[in-house]
């Protein structure tokens, strides 16, 4: 379970607080490329406090409080918001958390991998190819 005041002392929860001060106005969002969807997996598996959020979430379906589920919003904001993509993006990220789930139960193989971009593709509308 992810506590109040951790959270906030990850450096990629500090890194967003400041992103999200100098944020520009959010454009519309718009159709992703894949491999943007590529890039959030491999991140989140790159990132144990968020990968940890995913796995209790998805595989277990035991998201911990409303304060993890909160936190998963934030780090697609924080993402898109690093890599200049406007945060209203953000819902287009949520389709890499069941990619995710499949990858954490060993039924795909992680990034960069095409089974994960055709996977992507398939299940939502939010990637094209590029």
């Amino acid at each position: 379970m992810t506590d109040f005041t951790e959270y906030q002392t990850w450096p990629w929860f500090q890194e967003y607080l400041v992103l999200s001060e100098a944020a520009p106005i959010a454009t519309d969002a718009k159709i992703l490329p894949v491999t943007v969807g590529e890039a959030y997996c491999t991140w989140v598996l790159d990132t144990p406090e968020v990968r940890d959020i995913v796995y209790r979430g998805y595989v277990l379906h035991k998201v911990e409080d409303d304060l993890e589920d909160s936190l998963l919003g934030t780090s697609t904001r924080y993402f898109l918001l690093r890599n200049n993509i406007s945060e209203k993006n953000s819902a287009n990220l949520t389709a890499c958390w069941q990619v995710l789930e499949l990858i954490l139960m060993g039924e795909l193989s992680p990034p960069p991998h095409e089974d994960v971009r055709d996977r992507l593709l398939r299940h939502s509308w939010a990637f094209k190819r590029v």
